[in-house]
């Protein structure tokens, strides 16, 4: 797979650029859930007094708009997936097109694999049977909107949702009421309609 150098040498003068060492691909979505796709560079020396300096490409999924739990200034959005970096940018491209070509989103994780967990289902399927004793609480919750996938992430009131519906709910900036003292990425809990911006896995 080769890459045109001068959209290389674009890319490598955004990611070099004061603003944050980050080049965002264009991708907006996938299966249906709203994302984030971007290459990161970072440069970095092995020790204080060393003056070679090391440079890392790697690629990173974040779920748009929502973010990790204890997350107070909202720097951090849920991450889906985070690559090994690679020493140049052309193979980290090449790595994000093979990789977005072939990944599946795993439901009951809340994250983006290559291959199935089937540890993970098999804990899903357990939690679903032992879910009608009241005396224990299960790992895996079914989720409260598509009733069809059990799932570890949660709202902040601690609700079940897995990350496709979360991605489907409407942020506050998108609703017709938006309120400009409302975080603009604030949700409502599908179940009890409490506002949240966070997701626990």
């Amino acid at each position: 797979m080769e890459f045109d150098s001068e959209m290389l040498a674009d890319i490598e003068k955004k990611l070099n650029d004061d603003n944050g060492n980050t080049y965002e691909l264009p991708i907006t979505e996938i299966d249906g859930v709203r994302i984030i796709v971007e290459i990161h560079k970072a440069t970095w020396r092995a020790r204080a007094q060393d003056t070679t300096q090391t440079v890392d490409y790697c690629l990173d999924i974040r779920l748009k708009g929502v973010f990790n739990k204890g997350d107070e200034h909202l720097c951090h959005e849920y991450v889906l997936f985070n690559s090994q970096c690679f020493a140049e940018l052309a193979p980290a491209l090449k790595y994000a097109i093979i990789f977005l070509g072939i990944c599946k989103l795993d439901l009951v994780r809340g994250k983006l694999v290559v291959e199935t967990n089937t540890e993970g289902d098999t804990s899903a399927k357990l939690s679903a049977l032992f879910r009608s004793n009241t005396r224990l609480k299960v790992k895996h919750d079914e989720c409260c909107v598509c009733k069809d996938t059990e799932t570890t992430t949660r709202t902040e009131c601690g609700h079940p949702v897995c990350v496709r519906c979360i991605s489907k709910l409407p942020m506050a900036d998108e609703e017709p009421d938006f309120d400009e003292e409302t975080m603009w990425c604030e949700r409502k809990c599908p179940m009890c309609r409490t506002g949240f911006y966070a997701i626990d896995n």
